[in-house]
């Protein structure tokens, strides 16, 4: 071991050494906490069936049929919800 650096224990046991791993080991935890989130599945907005299949084929447990998706009334200037 390099006597200039501190270690600590991550997840799973295993020997963190500097900021890019501490950073590696957020990312992981972020991560998996999305994936916890969703595990349910997600409500998606489209604008056509077209779109329906493809957030079906990706898990979405319901759809949303919008004339326009929030983000695109808000790129336009436009006030919608954030979520």
């Amino acid at each position: 071991m390099h006597p200039n650096k501190s270690f600590t224990v991550g997840r799973k046991g295993r020997l963190i050494c500097c900021e890019v791993h501490m950073k590696q080991m957020e990312q992981e935890l972020l991560n998996t906490g999305l994936a916890e989130m969703f595990k349910g599945g997600v409500i998606m907005d489209v604008v056509s069936p077209e779109q329906a299949v493809i957030a079906e084929k990706a898990g979405a447990c319901a759809v949303m049929a919008l004339e326009r998706v929030p983000a695109d009334i808000r790129a336009t200037g436009g006030v919608a919800r954030m979520s």
